[in-house]
């Protein structure tokens, strides 16, 4: 039995997605990471978020480790269009250009006060 559009399940199904910002129904985050790494000097992504924000806007953020030997607005054109192409069409991209390695003791942080 398919359910009208309009049905209440469906409009719980989708608020639920929106409030617990799920990854939309039909976006592929396995592909979104794929394309984003096919964009040329991307060396690594990480942290990568798509969330419906609305009936009808999807967003991501994502952190992007790119070589410094390219302009990073070509770059983060390119992985807007990748991300335009598979139904996300608002971002934030977040550019990296070296790896950061974090302390391994929680010692090495100074106290909260």
């Amino acid at each position: 039995m398919r359910l009208p559009p309009s049905s209440p399940y469906t409009l719980v199904k989708s608020a639920s997605y929106i409030l617990l910002q799920g990854v939309p129904t039909g976006i592929s985050l396995v592909e979104v990471d794929r394309a984003i790494r096919e964009v040329e000097a991307v060396q690594d992504v990480h942290e990568l978020h798509i969330w419906q924000l609305s009936e009808t806007k999807v967003v991501a953020s994502v952190h992007v480790l790119a070589s410094p030997k390219r302009d990073f607005m070509s770059v983060a054109l390119e992985i807007r269009r990748a991300l335009h192409e598979r139904g996300i069409h608002s971002s934030t991209i977040q550019p990296e250009y070296h790896r950061i390695t974090l302390p391994v003791s929680s010692n090495d942080f100074p106290p909260c006060s």
